[in-house]
């Protein structure tokens, strides 16, 4: 959905995410879908590569915004309970 909402879509898009392999998946289904996009996956908890040590500042934003909103978060159906969102 987030996707659909670019009008119009930049050539230049670009997310950032952890070493999950359903981002590669999704990258590969929208691709064949006519969105192109770059994905960068910030590995560990170390830069042990260059794209982590480039990119893990933007992932480190993200995963604070995240923890900020997590306790509001659960009650609306993201998490079933706040155990489960820790």
């Amino acid at each position: 959905n987030v996707i659909r909402k670019f009008s119009p879509y930049p050539d230049d898009l670009t997310f950032i995410t952890d070493a999950n392999p359903i981002y590669n998946a999704a990258q590969l289904f929208f691709e064949m879908n006519g969105f192109s996009f770059d994905l960068h996956q910030v590995i560990g908890v170390k830069n042990r590569d260059e794209i982590s040590a480039r990119y893990r500042p933007q992932k480190q934003t993200e995963e604070r915004l995240n923890r900020t909103f997590k306790e509001n978060y659960y009650p609306t159906n993201g998490y079933g309970s706040l155990e489960q969102a820790n």
